[in-house]
Formats: C-alpha cells, sequence, structure tokens
C-alpha cells in the first residue's frame, strides 16, 4: 500500500484566495536548563491551503466543520482527469469517465495541475471550476464529496451557485489538492480536517492510497 500526500505544505508565501492573509507562523525559542524548547503559532485563515468547506461557509445555519461525518471522508475515490474544458467541468465530462456505479467520492484533475496554478505565490482568477450543470449532476448522482485542485470549486466570478448546490445537500467539497502527479484511477482516500467547533472551514491533511505509485506528468 503506497501512501500519497495530496495536500499542501503550509508556509508564509503559498498562494491564497484573492484577498485572503498568507499565514503567519513564529516560533518561539524558550532555553532552559533541562534544554531548548520551540513552540509555534500559527495564524491563518480557515480556508488556507489544502481545506475542507462545511455547509456553514454558505449556507446560514449550516452545519460546522466539526459536524462533518468522518465516515464520508474515509473511504473510496475516484480520480478523474479532464482536459478540454474552456474552464468549466461539464457533467458530460464526468460521466465519461467516472466507474459505475458512481463512487461517493470524486476528486477533480484539471489544467490547474497542468499549468501549476497552487505553486505561483500569487493568486489566479482563470483557473478551471466546476460549472452549476456539473455540481447538479454530482448531487443527483449521490456523490458525497467532491475536491479540485485549486482554491475554489466554483468560478471566480460566480461563487455561490456552485458551492451552495453542493453545501445545501451535504456535499463535502474539498479545496486546494496537489494532485499534480497523481493518475486517474480508484484510490482510498483519508482527508481529516481539524474539530474546530462551528468554523466554516479548516485545513485538511490528504492523503490517496494506492497499490502503485503515480507517475508524474499522467
Amino acid at each position: 500500500m503506497k501512501i500519497i500526500d495530496v495536500s499542501l505544505p503550509i508556509c508564509s508565501e503559498m498562494v491564497v484566495w484573492e484577498g485572503d492573509p498568507k499565514p503567519r507562523i513564529h516560533h518561539d525559542t524558550t532555553i532552559a536548563e533541562q534544554g531548548t524548547i520551540q513552540v509555534s503559532s500559527i495564524c491563518m485563515g480557515g480556508h488556507t491551503g489544502t481545506h475542507i468547506d462545511a455547509p456553514a461557509h454558505f449556507i446560514p445555519g449550516g452545519n460546522g466543520i466539526d459536524q462533518l461525518p468522518v465516515s464520508l471522508l474515509v473511504g473510496s475515490v475516484q480520480v478523474i482527469k479532464v482536459d478540454d474544458e474552456n474552464g468549466l467541468v461539464s457533467s458530460q465530462h464526468i460521466r465519461e469517465q467516472v466507474q459505475f456505479p458512481i463512487p461517493l467520492r470524486v476528486l477533480l484533475k484539471t489544467q490547474n495541475s497542468n499549468e501549476g496554478l497552487l505553486d505561483a505565490p500569487d493568486f489566479s482568477r482563470q483557473y478551471v471550476a466546476l460549472s452549476l450543470e456539473a455540481a447538479e449532476y454530482l448531487v443527483a448522482a449521490g456523490v458525497k464529496v467532491v475536491g479540485i485542485d485549486y482554491l475554489s470549486i466554483a468560478p471566480f466570478d460566480d461563487v455561490y451557485p456552485v458551492h451552495q448546490k453542493l453545501l445545501q445537500e451535504d456535499v463535502v467539497i474539498i479545496e486546494g489538492l496537489d494532485l499534480r502527479g497523481v493518475r486517474p484511477g480508484i484510490y482510498t482516500l483519508v482527508a481529516l480536517p481539524l474539530k474546530i467547533i462551528n468554523a466554516d472551514g479548516s485545513p485538511a491533511r490528504v492523503l490517496l492510497l494506492g497499490e502503485e505509485w503515480p507517475e508524474a506528468g499522467d
């Protein structure tokens, strides 16, 4: 069993959503008789790097990140590669690749990965996102987790409809996935956010478990 870490490292230089603060990480060192102790303090937004959205992010009165069922965040997942999307992933792209019966969890590897958008220090508004009709298709098909390889599942100029459609149906959204070296296929997903009471989102360590190492560029 191989473990593929698809989480972004958190640092002060990383890309964040436009207008959000960069993470601030400070290391305090204390020298005592018994030795040196380092304690770090971290200040960052709940949607920094690889993170999970809770319904509360867009649904008034929606559940917080601490109320997400852990059973949805661990289990079989299909990674699909979408090359021809013109900025939006359509339901057709998904129908052409998902293995039926459709999996509970789907991760979208798009041109965002090919272009290295998550490596750039500055936010790009020109990223590939999920279309509303694709979100509706995923909900109707019974998908309960959907992830993508940039900082938002929805287009920059129209973030509400896709988020609202998914979150009001209790579909878990994972954003900021580093899928550059991941082959399309079936894996086991482990995606665990911090258990922050009533938070609308949280950074997460996301792993894919598979039998073979993926190859870079696939």
